[in-house]
């Protein structure tokens, strides 16, 4: 994470706004090791599943 983008972290992991997301960030405070490539497919996959099931209903 750049250092630049620390206290908006930090600021988002104390808020109460998002409980989720703040139980795993504080999971993770003696770091992670995220597969980028693995992300980008879990998003990706659901979204052109989806976009598939639009095209053949058309």
């Amino acid at each position: 994470m750049s250092t630049t983008q620390v206290p908006a972290f930090a600021a988002i992991t104390t808020a109460t706004r998002y409980p989720v997301f703040t139980r795993i960030a504080s999971s993770c405070k003696d770091g992670y090791d995220l597969d980028l490539d693995t992300l980008f497919e879990f998003g990706l996959r659901p979204l052109l599943d989806g976009i598939a099931l639009i095209i053949e209903a058309a």
